[in-house]
């Protein structure tokens, strides 16, 4: 079902955004007021059903993508890296979250995508042909809906690791999924994914 704008004021203001990402299924929070400011006039609406995703890959090792939000794979050379901490080059890595609301209409707010990576060859510059040029991007329908080069420092070695945070927005998460991708000389060792809902109960 599609989600609807349930909450247009300030629908967040009684999230807790979970601290510790862990493999599991979205958890109802408690919604206690707090005390903050707002404009004259301004109405505070509580949340219903407040929820947390927070999951974590991996386990399984395997990458679990979701086909139809993705481009079709990419030709000779190169091909598709079907796990996570995966040893080949020339190969995209691709992997889809996904998760169960807690009812059957769930506004989501806000998320993050974190992944840690490992460089399986060096990098020249942002635009060699090597794991310099590697960037990451968030899929739906087969569209990219945003993307950014994974590397910042130049050269650096095989090996090389990092962590990159991406803020996600309520469109990235849509269908209660998010997929992403990683080109290409880049091995993804892990991913953890934290969204912030609202939902109500009908």
């Amino acid at each position: 079902m599609k989600r609807k704008n349930i909450f247009p004021v300030v629908a967040s203001a009684l999230l807790v955004f979970a601290s510790a990402a862990s493999s599991q299924q979205p958890t109802e929070v408690d919604a206690q007021p707090t005390e903050r400011r707002s404009p004259p006039g301004a109405v505070i609406i509580q949340c219903p059903v407040p929820m947390n995703v927070n999951l974590t890959a991996p386990p399984p090792t395997a990458a679990t993508p979701y086909a139809p939000d993705f481009p079709p794979p990419p030709s000779s050379p190169s091909g598709i890296e079907p796990n996570f901490g995966g040893t080949a080059i020339n190969r995209h890595f691709r992997h889809t979250f996904t998760w169960k609301p807690l009812t059957r209409c769930c506004q989501y707010l806000r998320g993050k995508l974190t992944f840690t990576y490992k460089a399986l060859i060096g990098g020249t510059s942002a635009t060699s042909p090597n794991a310099g040029n590697d960037t990451w991007g968030i899929y739906k329908g087969t569209s990219v809906l945003a993307s950014g080069q994974i590397y910042g420092s130049f050269p650096f070695s095989p090996g090389t690791t990092g962590t990159k945070t991406i803020p996600l927005t309520p469109a990235m998460l849509t269908g209660d999924r998010l997929s992403f991708l990683v080109q290409d000389d880049t091995s993804i060792t892990s991913a953890t994914l934290n969204v912030v809902a609202c939902c109500v109960r009908k």
